[in-house]
């Protein structure tokens, strides 16, 4: 039998029980079981047995060729030889029984030993030892069960590193033969696959671990498929878990960092969590809590019971556990005040979890909706100047307290620059402005206000201007028209001395001729002073009309300003409890303007009658001319043919009284023309008188009084009904301010 021997360097192992045993990838041997060989009894065995036989059937083999022998003895040799085949026959008995006996003994050895091997005790040798055969194989079992043993040691080192962590520990196959460098090396490789799969298994693991589970276990056949499937249900309950996790942190994270005070307690009513805010809460309350809870310690709610913020624990504890909606309520602890709102938390399937609590301290909020509410108040009855303290006030408190003061400012000052222009504007001191710079509504207010003023400024002055305009020619008319006045008479009495002089016409044609001279140089006179007069009714009828334009613009003004009350009184409305005091400004404004319109038209009316006169006055004065000339003409007929005068007396004559007819006509023209321009004067003065009111940006005070005793020395003795209604409009609206 060729056997290896053990290799070098692994020195055989004493059996240690379990751990030398039953452990690691190899099968362990167990004596009375079935061994390496397969089932049954060992083939080696069979063979000794078989051996045993061989050496009986010999013995029994010589025994018989004695036999033989003797009885050929018998047959040659006689008695003498009998003798010595008897002695022979014993010899070779007993010869044939120790070598039966001692090769049983042997035999026996040799099978225990190799039964022994087969059962898997590799500790027993043959002790048979000899040249032949038996002893040959002999040493073949004893070197196989050294082999055989040497394999052990080594499976059992693999398995002792193995269990002590070095798993890339191996059998070193190389130090066996054949066939058992085969089973080293299956060993080896079985174990590595095994191993391959564990570590895979393992990393597969780890990169769960680390959160990446994008990563799928190999697909492993057979048997080993319920590894991947495990790791599948694995690696997706994982997934879920860590999904479910990360949605639990988040929602965590989000409540640590959340501004909100929050505190979840179980179905118990324990306290299992309190955010940042909610502590940062009770901290800062603790020391007013304590007075009413004196247990009350704000680092230690987690864990405890919800009932200690209130003293009647069992009420709390029987709503909570009957709580199935969102219920809010707000407490008072030691005069601080707490808003809450409780909400009942269930799982998926509707079983009670616990309960989600929102706290507000309102304890500021209720201060400064206290104070709010007073200043508000005051506002709201007119009263701009109160102001929210900021004393001990921060975050959103202080900044509202911070607005509303600064809004309760601007309104202060904004009203009171309206009123201050307002009042201006009713003293009749248009210079007044509002400088300071606002926005929104209040700087639309405060643009429409000084537009108002400027607009206002513009058309006094510009009224102030024609009403000055006005005066100068009223008095250029009433020059002229005296003028006219007189011219006229004094051409009536020319002619009624014409007339009487036309008896004696026959008596002295020199006398006559002088006369026409005289007439003559009259009617030129007339003429020209007729012209005159018509530019001058002209230029009054041309001034007539800007009056009435510039009124037409005062009373578009008016018009304007009644808007812009109008609209102001909207503003105000919508402005509500805020608005009321802009309101009254704004309807006594509105007044105002009514009134002024209202006498604008009256003005105008006044202004329309006067160049109605002026354009008749105009036509007359047209008409006179042609006539002056045809009597200029006439006399020049009466010089150049006074030797036809005898003839024509009567035709003068006639033409004398039409004449006389005429210069009666602008006699009468010219003094309604005269009391025309006088009335129209003493009306632009009163304007003037009425303007004189209003004190503009760019007069002074020196130009006032100039122009005060000017317009009161050309007031007119008889004034018109206009002039009453308006003293009476400006007096009654600027009292009403």
């Amino acid at each position: 039998m060729n056997c290896s021997i053990r290799p070098r360097g692994h020195r055989r192992r004493p059996r240690a029980g379990n751990r030398q045993h039953g452990r690691g990838y190899l099968p362990q041997l167990e004596p009375g079981k079935h061994g390496v060989f397969g089932r049954g009894e060992c083939k080696m065995q069979t063979s000794v047995m078989s051996l045993e036989g061989r050496i009986r059937t010999a013995a029994f083999t010589v025994a018989l060729t004695a036999i033989g022998v003797i009885g050929v003895t018998q047959f040659v040799g006689g008695t003498m030889a009998l003798a010595i085949d008897v002695i022979g026959i014993a010899v070779i008995g007993f010869t044939a029984w120790w070598l039966l006996r001692t090769s049983r003994a042997s035999l026996k050895a040799f099978a225990d030993s190799v039964a022994a091997v087969c059962a898997g005790d590799f500790s027993h040798r043959v002790s048979y030892r000899g040249d032949d055969s038996l002893g040959q194989a002999a040493e073949s079992a004893n070197t196989l069960a050294e082999t055989l043993n040497g394999l052990l040691d080594a499976q059992r080192e693999m398995a002792a590193q193995h269990e002590a962590g070095d798993i890339d520990w191996q059998i070193p196959a190389e130090g066996f033969s054949g066939g058992f460098r085969d089973l080293a090396s299956g060993v080896n490789e079985l174990v590595a696959a095994h191993i391959a799969v564990k570590m895979r298994v393992v990393d597969v693991i780890s990169t769960y671990g680390q959160g990446d589970f994008t990563e799928m276990m190999d697909r492993l056949p057979g048997k080993k498929a319920k590894i991947t499937e495990a790791l599948d249900t694995v690696r997706e309950s994982l997934a879920a878990a860590a999904e479910e996790r990360l949605k639990n942190e988040r929602v965590k994270q989000a409540l640590d960092v959340a501004t909100a005070n929050v505190m979840i307690a179980d179905a118990e009513g324990i306290i299992q969590y309190t955010n940042d805010s909610v502590m940062e809460m009770m901290r800062k309350a603790e020391s007013d809590i304590k007075k009413q809870l004196p247990a009350f310690e704000a680092n230690r709610i987690v864990g405890a019971n919800f009932d200690v913020f209130h003293r009647n624990p069992a009420h709390q504890r029987n709503m909570l556990s009957t709580l199935s909606s969102t219920h809010r309520a707000e407490i008072t602890v030691a005069g601080r005040i707490f808003s809450l709102i409780a909400s009942p938390i269930y799982d998926g399937a509707g079983k009670r979890l616990g309960t989600v609590v929102e706290w507000a301290d309102r304890t500021a909020e209720v201060a400064i909706e206290k104070e709010v509410g007073s200043v508000v108040q005051g506002a709201a009855a007119g009263d701009f100047t109160q102001r929210i303290p900021l004393e001990g006030k921060t975050g959103f408190f202080a900044t509202l307290s911070t607005n509303i003061n600064e809004l309760m400012q601007v309104a202060d000052a904004g009203l009171n620059d309206v009123a201050r222009v307002l009042s201006g504007i009713a003293e009749g001191n248009l210079t007044q402005k509002i400088s300071a710079e606002y926005g929104g509504t209040f700087g639309d207010l405060k643009n429409d206000c000084n537009k108002t003023v400027d607009n206002l400024a513009r058309i006094i002055g510009d009224v102030r201007a024609a009403a000055q305009a006005l005066t100068g020619a009223s008095g250029q008319v009433s020059s002229a028209a005296q003028t006219i006045s007189q011219g006229a008479s004094e051409q009536a009495a020319s002619v009624e001395q014409t007339s009487a002089s036309i008896e004696q016409m026959s008596s002295s044609i020199s006398q006559n001729a002088d006369n026409a001279k005289v007439t003559d140089s009259m009617a030129s006179k007339a003429a020209s002073e007729a012209e005159e007069g018509g530019e001058a009714v002209a230029k009054t009828v041309g001034a007539m009309k800007q009056i009435a334009e510039r009124i037409g613009i005062v009373d578009d003004i008016a018009y304007q300003t009644n808007l812009l009350a109008l609209n102001a009184a909207i503003e105000a409305a919508r402005a509500g409890e805020h608005g009321k005091g802009f309101a009254v400004v704004a309807a006594e404004v509105r007044k105002l303007a009514e009134r002024s319109q209202v006498a604008a038209q009256e003005i105008s009316e006044l202004a329309g009658s006067s160049v109605t006169v002026a354009e008749r006055a105009g036509e007359l004065l047209k008409e006179m001319v042609p006539s002056i000339r045809k009597t200029s003409d006439l006399v020049q007929e009466i010089a150049a043919a006074s030797d036809e005068q005898n003839n024509g007396v009567g035709q003068i004559s006639t033409a004398m009284n039409q004449l006389n007819t005429a210069t009666q006509q602008n006699a009468s023209a010219s003094e309604e023309l005269a009391a025309t321009a006088e009335e129209m004067s003493g009306q632009s003065e009163q304007l003037q008188q009425l303007m004189d009111f209003f004190r503009l940006q760019q007069e002074s005070p020196a130009m006032r009084s100039h122009r005060a005793p000017h317009a009161a020395s050309g007031k007119s003795q008889k004034p018109g009904r206009a002039e009453a209604s308006m003293d009476q409009l400006f007096e009654e609206s600027f009292t009403s301010f």
